[in-house]
């Protein structure tokens, strides 16, 4: 209540958009609340977004005022400190404020794609919207209740960072928030030393959790429910987490334009490894051919999806996720599935990260999986390039685990056991690290530049290499 008094002393009213650019502690929590209260539509913003990113973003929306906790991404014109002062100021404040009378339609909050095929874009949430997220992705598939824990471990400015949170708050859980960055053994000690009941995390967590999971036996086995988000997991690495890890781990497929979309639950994930689960109550999900006529199950086509959970295009973020992605009430999220006789999702890949290679479709997430499945490989990254001979081919940006030791003609070799010639790799490039957007997920627009530089970085040693000889 004080928070929202503040705001509206500051020249706030309803309806006016505000950026918070916060780490992810109780401030960005209260705030949240604090704003909805208020009525002032919010966007969080990635704390480590430079100034230029936050005046950017505040003058396309129109945001009145950021609340920041660094003045190093502090905007000019908009930007408040949340420091010493606020809180002096927030202690002035009266402490009761009343809750409004809130329509279904009005804005909630502003929420932003996580950024990894190019700038984010900002879709408009409701408070509809936000209610039928909490009540499909939470209360009706996990029901939570006031004894139970909830870890927050993903970044608040992150969409199922915050709504994961949001939902437990509102169930009477008590919230336990990791700190903006953190390791392996501060996840688990978390979760040990709060008793945590349910945890979310996105891949890279998931393989922290393995490589410090013991053999045999499971590591979190008192967890209710651990949610993966963000990444769609490989059938080995889910079945590993099952029997290392925990035997309660639920699988969530959904975008920041649609909320969640499908659950697979531990059952799901040992039968159908390979499916991202079934559609989430009351969402209507659809695979169409191009010109957008739903196909029988077991053909590839679009995803589609319709549901209460949806969000809205803004019309200054047209270019980002707005209408183009949304048509007849749908809107198409630019990954490729299918559906089985029983009504389960298989992801084949984005339609983005697409690569034809001599009238071959191969899918970046297809050959992703498989390199992955390397015991020497920590992670990757797999694009196209462009081929004189094929039109494209795939190369894989390769991290090996610690001390590993693994040559590119292994690695070719391992993919083409498991896959055609043609879909394994022409190329491998080994690198210290890969470009991760906010929430985990491999930042796809940052690759092609990576991989330039590579290519130039290996021509250049080539040709030093050459006139050594020479």
């Amino acid at each position: 209540c004080r928070w929202s008094n503040r705001f509206l002393a500051l020249g706030l009213t309803a309806g006016d958009r505000i950026g918070l650019c916060l780490n992810d502690t109780t401030d960005h929590v209260v705030a949240m609340l604090a704003a909805m209260r208020a009525q002032l539509p919010f966007l969080s913003m990635d704390w480590k977004s430079t100034r230029q990113d936050v005046e950017s973003r505040a003058d396309k929306l129109n945001l009145k005022l950021v609340l920041c906790h660094s003045a190093r991404n502090l905007p000019a014109g908009v930007g408040v400190l949340c420091d010493d002062g606020w809180r002096e100021a927030i202690g002035r404040m009266a402490g009761e404020f009343p809750l409004p009378a809130l329509r279904n339609e009005a804005t909630a909050l502003l929420a932003a794609s996580s950024g990894t095929t190019g700038a984010p874009g900002v879709v408009r949430v409701s408070h509809g919207a936000l209610f039928a997220r909490a009540v499909s992705g939470n209360w009706l598939a996990h029901s939570p209740d006031a004894s139970d824990r909830v870890l927050r471990a993903l970044p608040m400015a992150y969409t199922l960072g915050r709504g994961f949170n949001f939902s437990y708050f509102c169930s009477g859980c008590t919230s336990v928030l990791m700190p903006s960055l953190y390791g392996p053994e501060e996840y688990l000690d978390a979760i040990e030393r709060h008793g945590i009941t349910h945890a979310n995390a996105n891949p890279t967590i998931l393989r922290w959790l393995i490589d410090h999971a013991p053999e045999p036996g499971r590591k979190l086995s008192g967890l209710k429910l651990l949610g993966c988000t963000g990444s769609t997991l490989g059938p080995d690495f889910k079945r590993d987490l099952l029997a290392r890890v925990t035997p309660n781990l639920f699988e969530k497929y959904g975008a920041v334009t649609t909320g969640v979309m499908t659950l697979a639950r531990p059952e799901d994930l040992a039968s159908r490894p390979t499916s991202v689960g079934r559609p989430e109550f009351g969402v209507a999900l659809e695979i169409v051919d191009d010109e957008g006529r739903a196909v029988p199950a077991g053909t590839e086509g679009s995803v589609r999806c319709k549901s209460p959970q949806a969000a809205d295009p803004l019309e200054e973020e047209r270019e980002g996720v707005g209408e183009s992605g949304r048509r007849d009430g749908y809107w198409y999220t630019d990954d490729r599935g299918r559906f089985d006789e029983a009504g389960y999702l298989y992801l084949a890949g984005r339609r983005s990260n697409l690569i034809i290679r001599a009238s071959v479709n191969i899918y970046a997430e297809e050959l992703e999986e498989v390199v992955r499945a390397h015991p020497c490989v920590s992670d990757v990254g797999v694009l196209g390039r462009a081929s004189a001979d094929t039109g494209e081919e795939p190369v894989a940006l390769v991290v090996l685990r610690a001390a590993a030791a693994l040559s590119e003609r292994e690695l070719i070799a391992y993919c083409r056991q498991r896959l055609s010639g043609n879909k394994s790799p022409a190329e491998i490039f080994f690198v210290d690290e890969l470009p991760r957007a906010l929430g985990g997920k491999i930042k796809r627009a940052a690759l092609p530049g990576l991989l330039q530089a590579l290519t130039d970085e290996a021509a250049s040693a080539d040709r030093a290499s050459r006139r050594k000889l020479a």
